[in-house]
C-alpha cells in the first residue's frame, strides 16, 4: 500500500474536540483541508507554496500571507504540529497512528518524513490584520520574527546557511515569495542545495571576474536559466578574466 492515500477521513471524533473548538474559524478550515493530504504515517510536507498549491489552492482567504500565522494556531491547540528541520518545514499529526491510522504497521509503508520532536518555528512570519492608516492595501501588517526580521523561507534560509561567502537574505518581500514558488515547482530543496554549493566555491561567483560581478540570491531565484548555467559549469572556476561576462 502507498504511504499516500486519497482518500484519508476525518474521525468523527473531532465534533468533541476541545482543541479544534478553540481554533479560529480560518485555522478551523485549514485544518480539515490538511487531513485529507495526511500520508500513513500523519505526515505531510509544510512548506507554504506546497500547502497553498496543493492543499487549499481554491480558498482564496487561505493565503500564504495568513497560512504561517493559522499553522501555529493549529500547533499551539491541536495535535496537528508544524514544525522545521534544518530549515524545511513538516506537518505530523501526532495521534494519527493511534486515533485515526487503523491498518497495521506492516501495511503502512516506510516512514520517510520527519517526526515532531516538539520544536516549531519560532521566527515563521506570522500575520495579523492591521488597522488603520499606513498598512498597505492588503490591510495586514507583519510581525517581526525574534531577529527583527520577517520569516524568510525555506530557500533563503538554504542560501544562508549554504553560501557561506555571500550577502545573507535578511527580510522577506513579495517579490521573492513569488520567485521562490515558482522556482520551487520545478526544483526541489536538495536540488537547491546542490545549486548553492557550486555558487558557494566558486571564486567567479564571489567576484574574481572582469566585472567584480558577484552572485546574489536575488539573481539566482530570478530565473530558471541561472541555476541551469550554475550546474552546467558556466561559473566554475576557470582562469581569472578568462572570459567575458554579460547579462547578470
Amino acid at each position: 500500500m502507498s504511504s499516500q492515500t486519497k482518500g484519508r477521513m476525518i474521525n468523527k471524533d473531532i465534533s468533541n474536540s476541545c482543541g479544534f473548538a478553540k481554533l479560529s474559524a480560518n485555522a478551523a478550515v485549514l485544518f480539515v483541508m490538511i487531513i485529507p493530504h495526511l500520508n500513513s504515517h500523519g505526515k505531510l510536507n509544510g512548506g507554504l507554496g506546497f500547502l497553498k498549491d496543493e492543499v487549499c489552492p481554491r480558498i482564496p482567504y487561505l493565503t500564504n500571507r495568513n497560512i504561517p500565522k493559522l499553522l501555529q494556531e493549529i500547533t499551539e491547540k491541536t495535535n496537528v504540529k508544524w514544525f522545521d528541520v534544518d530549515g524545511r518545514h513538516w506537518i505530523h499529526s501526532i495521534n494519527f497512528l493511534k486515533d485515526h491510522q487503523k491498518l497495521s504497521e506492516s501495511r503502512l509503508g516506510r516512514d520517510l518524513l520527519p517526526t515532531y520532536s516538539g520544536s516549531t518555528p519560532l521566527e515563521v512570519e506570522v500575520e495579523v490584520e492591521g488597522k488603520g492608516e499606513g498598512e498597505g492595501k492588503s490591510g495586514v501588517t507583519p510581525v517581526p520574527s525574534k531577529n527583527g526580521h520577517p520569516h524568510l523561507s525555506p530557500l533563503s534560509i538554504l542560501w544562508n546557511k549554504t553560501c557561506l561567502e555571500f550577502p545573507k537574505v535578511i527580510d522577506a518581500t513579495d517579490g521573492r515569495r513569488e520567485k521562490e514558488r515558482t522556482r520551487l515547482k520545478k526544483r526541489s530543496l536538495a536540488a537547491w542545495e546542490v545549486v548553492f554549493k557550486r555558487i558557494n566555491v566558486s571564486q567567479f561567483c564571489q567576484g574574481d571576474n572582469q566585472r567584480k560581478w558577484v552572485a546574489s540570491y536575488d539573481w539566482i531565484i530570478n530565473n530558471d536559466e541561472n541555476a541551469v548555467k550554475v550546474l552546467e559549469g558556466k561559473y566554475d572556476d576557470r582562469k581569472p578574466f578568462g572570459r567575458k561576462e554579460k547579462n547578470y
